[in-house]
């Protein structure tokens, strides 16, 4: 029963992407100029994820948030395994929450800027996000309101915005972009937004003769949002509590004195119920240079593998995991860093 609610869940959230796209064909139009995007430390781990669009010869649009503090990143275009190098960014502004990548090897004019500006409530707007190059998932909804701040202003918008769908295009419904995809929270409950597209056209008319390169430092909301509305960009998922088991005891493929993690864990810390958490173990050498790392997504299974809202969950691990991975086999010295790089809001 468990595996035929995860069959149904599967089956409805792509016959609504597809519904989406039949219904228009400048949204599908526009799934080719849409790209993953996957950043990494200074170690080349994995540290981030999200979405980006083309909007010109080798320039992909996206926001900070998705790549604040990476060292180095790739793009990867929908059902295309082919690693695109972000070699830096062409311009940046933090006021906003937009970058502009460079990004060479990805060729083509990409998604059209709109030049309508002051949307009405009730516009119909598309969402596409690209989760680790499958393709686009489409979600469609409407302009529910505008919100203002320090003259700067957000579209509210009625498409769920995943995590893996932040820095993605939000479209009218001739396939331009209206906006850049942030979702947020507002004092406890979770509002999607996206940032105008009229600051990515002025971002994107700065002239600039040399591309810079990554890192990013992270992007402030201080002048932003009110005091009160500190608390936004998707960052409510906690890892704590970390368990070894010593390995006293010779198992296959694991050397005798090794600290294994047994288990740690996590807390939802967003109104809503979240499953699909992607996390990335990262083995770190006494000279703070990884050894190894591994990735495994907990929480999987709809409704009995959930994360209720404001609650903890001791995850477990085990031979299999030890014996896959080297970088949850600890050597004296050695730490782990443990880092949530992808997750999904239950709709209900």
């Amino acid at each position: 029963m468990k595996y035929l609610r995860l069959a149904l869940v599967a089956i409805f959230s792509t016959f609504f992407a597809v519904t989406a796209q039949n219904e228009n064909p400048y949204i599908k139009d526009a799934i080719p100029s849409t790209v993953s995007l996957i950043m990494e430390d200074d170690f080349e781990q994995t540290k981030l994820s999200g979405t980006g669009f083309l909007i010109g010869e080798g320039m992909v649009a996206t926001s900070i948030h998705v790549v604040e503090g990476s060292k180095f990143g790739y793009a990867l275009l929908a059902d295309d395994e082919t690693k695109h190098k972000i070699e830096g960014y062409y311009s940046i502004d933090k006021d906003n929450h937009l970058v502009i990548l460079s990004v060479p090897t990805i060729k083509g004019e990409g998604i059209k800027l709109s030049y309508m500006d002051d949307l009405d409530i009730g516009k119909k707007i598309y969402a596409i996000g690209m989760k680790r190059g499958i393709t686009g998932g489409v979600s469609r909804g409407i302009i529910t309101g505008t919100r203002k701040f320090d003259e700067r202003k957000l579209y509210q918008i009625s498409a769920p915005i995943s995590p893996a769908s932040i820095g993605g295009p939000v479209l009218n419904d001739k396939g331009e972009a209206v906006g850049i995809a942030l979702s947020a929270l507002y004092q406890g409950t979770q509002i999607n937004v996206a940032v105008p597209v009229e600051y990515l056209r002025k971002l994107k008319d700065v002239k600039v003769e040399n591309i810079s390169y990554l890192p990013i430092q992270k992007g402030t909301a201080k002048n932003y949002l009110p005091e009160s509305e500190q608390k936004y960009i998707l960052k409510g998922i906690e890892i704590f509590n970390k368990e070894y088991e010593n390995n006293h005891v010779s198992k296959k493929n694991l050397r005798l004195g090794q600290n294994l993690l047994k288990r740690f864990s996590i807390r939802n810390d967003f109104p809503y119920k979240v499953m699909n958490v992607r996390i990335n173990f990262v083995a770190v050498g006494q000279d703070g240079i990884p050894i190894d790392h591994y990735t495994k997504t907990f929480l999987e299974g709809y409704p009995d593998e959930v994360l209720e809202p404001n609650v903890t969950k001791a995850v477990e691990l085990g031979a299999y995991d030890w014996e896959k991975s080297r970088a949850l086999r600890l050597e004296e010295g050695e730490t782990l860093e443990i880092r949530v790089i992808d997750f999904e809001f239950i709709e209900e």
